[in-house]
């Protein structure tokens, strides 16, 4: 179940408390998980003031896509690595796969 599946939007408060509450299991590296801290740097970073203080389905989804963009243009393989994590995270949590 994602964070899209009863609402069409959440409110940036909403979105940082699900982070903080989340467990943090990253998909596919076997156990691995991100820090509270983490997460909460996560959510800054990746939903910056850009997307204002509602965050749509479709504005969660352009902000996983600005993720891969910057995943592929990253120019060593732990950048890609780390990118990837952060996406996968995102994808689980968002109910993207």
């Amino acid at each position: 179940m994602g964070l899209f599946e009863k609402k069409s939007s959440l409110s940036r408060e909403n979105l940082n408390e699900t982070l903080k509450r989340d467990e943090g299991n990253i998909p596919f590296t076997g156990g691995e998980k991100f820090s509270q801290d983490q997460r909460g740097k996560i959510a800054k970073d990746v939903f910056g003031p850009k997307y204002g203080s509602e965050i749509s389905k479709d504005d969660y989804k352009k902000a996983v896509r600005d993720l891969q963009s910057q995943k592929n243009s990253a120019p060593d393989f732990k950048s890609k690595a780390d990118l990837g994590k952060k996406i996968e995270y995102l994808k689980r949590l968002g109910g993207m796969k």
